[in-house]
């Protein structure tokens, strides 16, 4: 088979799933409206993603890889549009995750250890950060953020770590050019930094 076949498959797929993701924003934010400038942004982001999944084996990666571009871009998408995480959509991600994560028992237990310990130690860190700082973290934040650990630390350390450093990379640039444009960083979305990084550490994982 040309290897370039199953990334344009995976493109494909992406593609399509961007009415999907589409119709969660729609469905969730306040306003239910969603720009057309905002709905291209979101296609060309799920058939990137889309084709990291096709480079891979179908497995656990490419299913926790799904869940979080689908319900994990319209979340950050809400999050662009009126500043918060709806729970209409951390809820569900959380349980997809969970969902996922069990597939692994047949294979061994270590996944779910490193999802339980990724999630208590993020909501530990974020709950204090929240506590400590409230401006600089919301409640939607903190119900985002254990699941996307989940996600990545099911796959690997690695991973977990990966999306760790590149998170703190995207929320200080995105802080960063907030506040010069803004003078005020409490208003910066933090949703897509956070999806991105997960989504980029699942889709560029070596544990297939």
């Amino acid at each position: 088979m040309n290897p370039s076949l199953p990334c344009l498959l995976g493109t494909s797929c992406g593609l399509l799933l961007t009415p999907v993701v589409a119709r969660l924003v729609r469905a969730t934010a306040r306003a239910n409206v969603l720009p057309r400038r905002h709905v291209a942004v979101i296609g060309g982001w799920m058939g990137t993603v889309g084709a990291a999944a096709g480079a891979r084996p179908l497995g656990v990666t490419t299913a926790m890889l799904a869940a979080v571009a689908v319900l994990g871009t319209a979340a950050a998408e809400v999050d662009v549009l009126e500043r918060r995480l709806p729970d209409r959509l951390t809820g569900p991600l959380a349980l997809a995750v969970a969902g996922v994560g069990l597939l692994t028992i047949s294979q061994s237990s270590e996944a779910l250890q490193r999802m339980a310990v990724a999630a208590t130690i993020t909501i530990g860190t974020a709950g204090l950060l929240l506590l400590v700082a409230p401006a600089a973290m919301g409640w939607g934040d903190l119900k985002l953020a254990p699941s996307l650990a989940a996600a990545t630390a099911t796959i690997s350390w690695t991973c977990f770590m990966s999306a760790v450093g590149l998170g703190a990379v995207l929320l200080l640039s995105t802080a960063s050019a907030e506040f010069l444009r803004r003078r005020n960083a409490s208003l910066v979305p933090y949703g897509p930094s956070l999806v991105g990084a997960a989504s980029f550490a699942i889709g560029l994982s070596t544990t297939g």
